[in-house]
C-alpha cells in the first residue's frame, strides 16, 4: 500500500479543492441577479446580409417567411399584375410600388395622430357622394355571388369618387371579370 500512498501524495489537487481554496482567499462577490425573463415570442431571425443594405427582393423573401399573410398578399398582388411572384425575377420599381402600396394601406388603417376631440368640437365623419350607377353595380356584384368577399361601399367610395364615372365602372367590370382570382375586392378597387 506504500506505493499507492506515494502516488496519492504526488497527484495534483482535485479541481474542487482548488476552487474552495481560491474562494476562501478572494473577497465575497455580490450575488448575480436572475437573467431577464424571455420574451413570449423569440425575435425573428436576422437575415445574413453581412452588414450591407438588404435588396428589395431579399426584403420581400424575409417578410414572406416571417408572415404568411404578407406572403399571401404578395402572391395575390403579383398574380394580378405579373406572371411571377418570385421577387428575384421582378424589377426593383415593381417591388417598391408594392411596398408603397402596403405602407399606404397601413397608414390609412391607423387611427389619426390628432388628439381626440370631445363635445361640440368632435370631428364629423366625411361623407362621399358617388354616382347611383356605381352603387347599383356594387350591389349587383355582391348579389351575384361571384365575389369571394363582400365589396363594401364605405371601403371603396372615396377611391371610386376620385375617378370619372366611366373609369370607375370599368374598374368594377374588371373586378367582376377577375373575381375568381381576387380574394379582397375592396383592395382590388383601391389599387386601380
Amino acid at each position: 500500500t506504500e506505493p499507492a500512498a506515494k502516488a496519492a501524495k504526488t497527484l495534483p489537487a482535485k479541481p474542487k479543492a482548488k476552487a474552495k481554496a481560491r474562494a476562501q482567499d478572494e473577497e465575497p462577490v455580490a450575488p448575480v441577479s436572475d437573467p431577464p425573463a424571455r420574451p413570449a415570442r423569440p425575435p425573428p431571425p436576422t437575415p445574413a446580409t453581412g452588414g450591407r443594405d438588404m435588396k428589395p427582393d431579399e426584403a420581400i423573401k424575409v417578410l414572406a417567411r416571417l408572415a404568411p399573410n404578407f406572403k399571401k398578399s404578395w402572391v395575390q398582388y403579383c398574380r394580378m399584375l405579373r406572371d411571377t411572384s418570385d421577387p428575384s425575377k421582378l424589377d426593383t420599381d415593381f417591388i417598391q410600388q408594392f411596398l408603397d402600396y402596403v405602407a399606404d394601406l397601413i397608414e390609412a388603417d391607423l387611427p389619426s395622430q390628432d388628439p381626440p376631440l370631445y363635445g361640440a368640437a368632435k370631428a364629423q365623419q366625411v361623407q362621399v357622394a358617388i354616382r347611383r350607377s356605381l352603387a347599383d353595380k356594387i350591389a349587383q356584384l355582391n348579389k351575384s355571388g361571384k365575389l369571394q368577399n363582400e365589396l363594401r361601399l364605405e371601403a371603396v367610395a372615396k377611391h371610386l369618387a376620385k375617378l370619372e364615372e366611366e373609369r370607375a365602372l370599368q374598374v368594377l367590370t374588371l373586378l367582376e371579370k377577375h373575381s375568381k382570382q381576387v380574394q379582397d375586392p375592396n383592395e382590388f378597387v383601391r389599387i386601380q
